[in-house]
């Protein structure tokens, strides 16, 4: 009796042990979701102002190009419409930046996890990125 009550328990904490390891991986897939999750909007936003303004500015040339074949283009209507161009290409420039800057600081933080490495950092800078960035 004692044998098969023995035997009995071993079986109960080895399948305690299979449920906590697998508790333990669907915690990991459900942070790495929500991690996967966070990164995508934040990369999103920047994409999403380069789309906007990149079918703006098309617009814009567009318009330019028929009062060009119309004759219908003033002087002071070019230099506005030039300037508009030129902030809109700020603008996706900028966010192109941005985007580029989140993916290279996320890259970095994960890389972070695996080093073993000492390196010398500005510790506002990293704490400062990690808590921006993740």
């Amino acid at each position: 009796m004692l044998k098969e009550r023995t035997a009995a328990l071993e079986t109960s904490l080895s399948e305690l042990e299979k449920t906590q390891k697998y508790l333990i991986e669907s915690e990991k897939l459900a942070s790495l979701g929500t991690l996967v999750n966070g990164i995508s909007h934040e990369i999103n936003t920047p994409l999403g102002t380069c789309i906007t303004t990149t079918s703006f500015l098309e617009k814009v040339v567009k318009d330019l190009i028929y009062k060009v074949e119309e004759n219908k283009l003033s002087k002071s209507e070019l230099t506005s419409q030039l300037y508009n161009f030129l902030e809109g290409q700020k603008l996706v420039s900028n966010s192109i930046q941005k985007s580029v800057e989140m993916v290279t600081n996320f890259k970095q933080i994960a890389s972070d996890q695996f080093t073993d490495k000492l390196v010398d950092f500005a510790v506002y800078v990293y704490i400062y990125t990690t808590l921006h960035w993740s």
